[in-house]
């Protein structure tokens, strides 16, 4: 399995990335942060995640009666 991964994996990592000569455009806002909701949006993004870990992690066989 190994060197089947290898053997798919190597051209990959070997294949030369194409760059384009184009600039990036200027940036919009540059000043500006994030914003104080998407600090809020992604504590309960986290907090839904640690608790689905925690639901998963926790699951037991169900006893036969």
């Amino acid at each position: 399995m190994q060197l089947l991964t290898w053997l798919v994996l190597l051209p990959l990592g070997l294949w030369p990335l194409e760059v384009s000569g184009a600039s990036p455009g200027p940036q919009v806002y540059p000043d500006q942060g994030n914003g104080f909701a998407s600090y809020i949006v992604g504590g309960f993004v986290g907090l839904g995640v640690l608790i689905l870990f925690a639901r998963w992690t926790s699951r037991r066989p169900k006893r036969p009666s």
